[in-house]
């Protein structure tokens, strides 16, 4: 007996599904809920288990449905789905309510979002070829900096320049105590700050690298910083101004490329073997380079020759999840989320594009996978469960069966699919290569 009524469209790649459950099906389920209550009501005049079930039908009836419901819905929705052949890629949403009615049939209505058809006729793609062996040029540059980064501060008598590092005193500069280039102040200004900084670096505020720029040890120098305006319509606030003191001035004298600096940066035997080392890291990176490269080629021809309409639901996960990363990563860099002042809406549609972008590349690799019928060895997934089992502290089979009872499982075996599938079309899957041998 089919238990789907209807099938509508709902929207791209939504359908509308309306699900009848036998009346016979309802009772019983209302009938088993109603002996369990039984058991444990407590009833004025009746010892546990005693009280006659209209009574407790009566007394407990918007648990009980509400217990019926919650036991009905998902297992004929999961029957619903394999009647209709639904290739649901999100949970289903219910519409409107379910009543539960002893002796008839239950019907609820559930919209679902389904995989979208790909018709898959051309995989070839042309994707760049560049050279991964470094030039002499590059690896000279490599040690050039490796012996920069490992050298001596040493005092110069000069401005500073890009690179040097600078040391000295900051503070806030308020009041009467702003005459241009006067950082000394009174006893009433803040006190000053100890710093030290390298001119020129991405961690360092640009205003205060060209304060101190061209400035000599001894010197002092005022700068401005912030004041930007906020959103349309509000006043800027005014920018703060400090002052720094220059103690020294310093610049890095470059470590000679030679055995003892070998030893210095890592378990080198020589010079020679650092320089290998350095070649080798140069050529692996460059690998990764190009194989970002080839696989961003690749994702940009593949939406191009198969455009489709995402899922809105699987958009707005992903976007959700972009967010997440986001604001994860915010907070690892120290910023305090609930006083930054972010625009969260603004930023969640900034980050839309991109969760069309992935939620796409991963239902094209999907498919491709589905067609070439491609599944990720035993050995790979049994690998990631124990590396996740790592993280969390905890036995590998333990990791699979709380995957399995959270239904996640396939979730990382999709995962898997994915990689490997993409893997192939970038020519480095090891399988494939031993194959085309």
């Amino acid at each position: 007996m089919s238990i789907v009524t209807a099938i509508e469209e709902a929207g791209p790649w939504r359908k509308r599904v309306t699900v009848e459950i036998p009346a016979a099906e309802v009772s019983g389920e209302l009938d088993k809920i109603i002996r369990e209550f039984a058991k444990h009501a407590q009833l004025p005049g009746f010892r546990p288990g005693k009280a006659p079930k209209g009574m407790i039908r009566k007394r407990f009836r918007a648990e009980i449905e509400k217990e019926a419901r919650e036991q009905l819905l998902p297992r004929f929705w999961q029957q619903a789905e394999k009647e209709a052949e639904l290739d649901a890629v999100l949970p289903p949403e219910l519409v409107g309510e379910v009543d539960i009615v002893d002796g008839e049939p239950a019907v609820f209505i559930a919209e679902v979002e389904i995989r979208p058809e790909i018709a898959l006729d051309n995989l070839e793609f042309t994707l760049p070829e560049d050279p991964t062996t470094p030039t002499e040029v590059e690896i000279d540059e490599a040690i050039e900096e490796l012996c920069r980064t490992n050298g001596t501060w040493e005092a110069v008598d000069r401005g500073a320049s890009r690179g040097d590092r600078v040391a000295g005193r900051i503070r806030i500069v308020t009041g009467s105590d702003a005459e241009e280039g006067d950082a000394d102040g009174d006893d009433a200004e803040p006190e000053w700050q100890d710093f030290a900084i390298e001119v020129g670096d991405q961690q360092v505020w640009e205003e205060l690298s060209l304060a101190v720029t061209e400035q000599a040890a001894g010197s002092t120098a005022t700068f401005e910083r912030g004041g930007t305006a906020g959103e349309e319509g509000e006043e800027a606030p005014e920018p703060i101004r400090y002052g720094v003191a220059i103690d020294t001035v310093e610049e890095r004298e470059p470590h000679a490329f030679d055995d003892e600096l070998a030893k210095k940066v890592g378990d080198f035997e020589d010079a020679d073997a650092l320089r290998k080392a350095v070649v080798d890291q140069l050529e692996m990176n460059k690998k990764r380079e190009v194989q970002m490269k080839r696989q961003k080629a690749l994702f940009e021809q593949m939406r191009e020759r198969y455009p489709l309409e995402p899922p809105r639901g699987l958009v707005t996960q992903e976007a959700e999840i972009m967010m997440r990363e986001q604001m994860g990563e915010m907070a690892r860099q120290g910023i305090d989320l609930e006083q930054a002042g972010i625009d969260w809406q603004g930023l969640g549609e900034q980050m839309r594009p991109h969760a069309e972008r992935r939620v796409h590349e991963r239902l094209l690799l999907d498919a491709i996978g589905a067609e070439r019928e491609v599944e990720p060895e035993d050995d790979v997934v049994n690998g990631a469960i124990a590396m996740m089992a790592r993280q969390e502290g905890m036995a590998p089979m333990q990791m699979r069966r709380e995957l399995e009872e959270r239904g996640t499982l396939e979730d990382l075996v999709a995962r898997l699919r994915r990689q490997k599938v993409l893997e192939q079309m970038l020519g480095t899957d090891d399988d494939e290569a031993a194959d085309d041998e």
